[in-house]
């Protein structure tokens, strides 16, 4: 699997992020990073919780992680959470927070499918 293809398969924005990192081996080198990052432990953690000012907080970071990386499917998703928390006065939401979830997977099965090969 090429880069390209890996980022298709996770749903992410192939041509964003070569505007950004014009340098396959920097994209690489980025998107290996990816599941080191602990945003989405302490999503899970705070929404556990209950925690409704973590949850945003982490949400949002997962959501800029997403967006530097042009990961496009799962930051439309913390994105979603992020907004649905940005009044502070519920706690996630269980669908959208699922969503995150599924979108997570999805990435990080397809970067451990690519570094494998």
């Amino acid at each position: 699997m090429t880069v390209q293809e890996c980022y298709e398969k996770m749903g992410g924005n192939y041509d964003e992020i070569m505007e950004r990192l014009p340098k396959e081996s920097l994209i690489e080198k980025f998107m290996l990073k990816f599941p080191a990052d602990e945003s989405m432990n302490g999503l899970r953690a705070a929404v556990a919780e209950g925690n409704i000012e973590n949850s945003f907080r982490m949400a949002h970071t997962l959501k800029g992680v997403c967006e530097n990386l042009a990961f496009t499917q799962l930051g439309k998703a913390a994105s979603a959470l992020t907004e649905q928390l940005r009044s502070r006065s519920s706690e996630a939401d269980r669908a959208l927070y699922e969503a995150v979830e599924q979108e997570y997977k999805r990435v990080i099965d397809t970067i451990t499918e690519y570094s494998a090969q």
